[in-house]
């Protein structure tokens, strides 16, 4: 079997539909998926594209994925969608993006309250709808010696925007008198300026093995943003037993998680100092050793082979 993955250009951002992606593609390969990657909204030459048996799309709700979709139909391909939805029609207006979601063969979600989204704007057949969660690395769980000389601190992966809250973590970690880190791209320098000012401590992204050492030395981790459907960052984090401070705008269900609200510093404060308080986060570790990009796989083979 021959899948065409598409997706964004992988040099606009950097994003954890790419990891997803990425891993995704490995797992398959290692059960003999041929699997080929293309981030151009026209796939050339046509002879090539035609040679594929499935094309399977990311981030449903983008321009680029419009362009992908249509191609794939000139081409009479079965076409599976890993959805990644964002709820606005900044990008598609909503009544293309109900053409679109009629022309797919299999929507995937990675939790139900992100199928929820979905349905306040648009009809979608039940038939077509599946839930794969995402997996995690087994690097993640490697032991890291931790150095005691390191003052406790609070962490944060990702990019360093409004939209993902840093700030008011800044603000509650300094009232606490916490050290908070933040690693990622500088999506918004305005934004990153202010969080500096607060008290945070920005770092360049790095790889998944610097990422390790961080998640192992941290005293909590911390995500209060605006919207995650199932971060990758938080399965990374929970793989070294860490206490996780999530926001209650976060739609899958991670167990052994303290809630804060979005936006209100206040709760995070409280979540954090709660956090803070509980012993090496077991449950969450163990519940992570299941959910492997493996499963991820077999599960998408399954899909692949109802359509081909």
């Amino acid at each position: 079997m021959k899948v065409l993955f598409q997706n964004r250009p992988k040099d606009l951002w950097i994003g954890g539909d790419m990891i997803q992606l990425e891993k995704t593609m490995e797992a398959l390969a290692k059960k003999g998926i041929e699997v080929e990657f293309n981030d151009q909204g026209i796939y050339t030459p046509a002879l090539r594209y035609r040679s594929f048996d499935i094309i399977h799309l990311f981030n449903f709700s983008m321009q680029w994925t419009r362009s992908q979709l249509y191609i794939a139909r000139m081409h009479k391909k079965p076409v599976v969608c890993s959805m990644i939805y964002h709820e606005s029609d900044q990008f598609v207006p909503y009544k293309h993006q109900q053409i679109m979601i009629d022309h797919i063969d299999s929507a995937i979600f990675l939790a139900p309250t992100e199928l929820e989204r979905v349905k306040r704007h648009l009809k979608i057949k039940d038939e077509i709808v599946s839930y794969i969660p995402n997996g995690i690395d087994k690097m993640f769980f490697k032991k890291v010696q931790r150095s005691v000389d390191i003052p406790r601190f609070a962490l944060t992966v990702g990019r360093i925007e409004p939209h993902k809250g840093q700030l008011h973590v800044a603000q509650a970690c300094k009232e606490l008198g916490i050290t908070y880190i933040c690693i990622g791209e500088r999506s918004d320098q305005d934004y990153a300026r202010l969080c500096e000012k607060a008290g945070a401590f920005i770092e360049k992204p790095k790889t998944p093995e610097q990422l390790i050492k961080f998640y192992a030395q941290c005293a909590v981790y911390v995500l209060a943003s605006r919207a995650e459907v199932m971060p990758l960052t938080v399965m990374e984090a929970g793989a070294q037993g860490k206490n996780i401070v999530l926001t209650d705008h976060c739609e899958y269900d991670f167990p052994n998680t303290v809630s804060c609200e979005y936006g209100n510093k206040e709760s995070i404060k409280k979540s954090i100092q709660e956090a803070l308080k509980k012993p090496y986060n077991q449950v969450l570790e163990d519940q992570l050793r299941e959910m492997t990009w493996d499963k991820v796989a077999d599960q998408l083979i399954n899909i692949y082979k109802k359509l081909v």
